[in-house]
């Protein structure tokens, strides 16, 4: 759960980013106009199948689906943009009409066509941000080498064990708990394939 922590610390900190932007780093020649307020784009960047429930503590019958829904987000922000992850597969291993497979992963629509169609390319993005580095969530991150990529020191010296402390585990599901019904926000799991159906996904964006 000290993962989940960092990827929240990153997300908040990506966001305060966006707003220090300069507005005229947002608005160089050949980039999308910037939106006149804040909005935030759900890209479809694969499903992850076959990864059993028993490793995440789960009994069979506990589970609607063990498949998995892997989105990437654009936030365009009037002072500038941040992709936040990159998706499960290059999209330079997508052959049209698809689907790309690699082991547990596939994806039926590559992410920089995603982008296109809401008006953007790779050289239109400010910030990059992963909210971890398994390989569902970094396949196209080369094509945002132009980006700044936000990141802590600590995530380049340590790897963390997958869920190594049980207890603090626990104590960070109160605090995100907390923190959710106080800010009376929802809570969205990033691989939650049963919530994507009621989810906006692009070109449809939240504002």
């Amino acid at each position: 759960m000290w993962t989940r922590k960092i990827r929240f610390a990153l997300f908040a900190a990506a966001l305060a980013a966006l707003t220090a932007v300069p507005p005229a780093a947002a608005q160089q020649k050949g980039r999308a106009a910037a939106p006149k307020s804040l909005r935030l784009y759900i890209l479809d960047c694969g499903k992850v199948t076959g990864v059993g429930e028993s490793g995440f503590g789960f009994q069979p019958w506990q589970l609607a689906t063990t498949e998995m829904f892997t989105p990437c987000y654009l936030i365009a922000h009037p002072k500038g943009t941040l992709m936040w992850d990159t998706g499960e597969i290059p999209d330079s291993n997508f052959k049209a009409p698809g689907p790309a497979t690699q082991g547990a992963f596939t994806v039926t629509r590559p992410l920089l066509p995603q982008l296109a169609a809401i008006g953007y390319t790779p050289a239109d993005i400010t910030y990059l941000a992963l909210s971890h580095y398994h390989g569902d969530h970094v396949a196209n991150a080369n094509a945002f080498a132009g980006s700044t990529w936000i990141v802590q020191k600590i995530k380049l010296k340590v790897i963390p064990g997958f869920d190594f402390n049980k207890e603090q585990t626990a104590k960070s599901r109160e605090m995100i708990e907390t923190f959710v019904k106080n800010a009376r926000a929802q809570l969205w799991i990033q691989h939650d394939a049963v919530a994507k159906a009621r989810m906006k996904i692009s070109p449809e964006y939240y504002e």
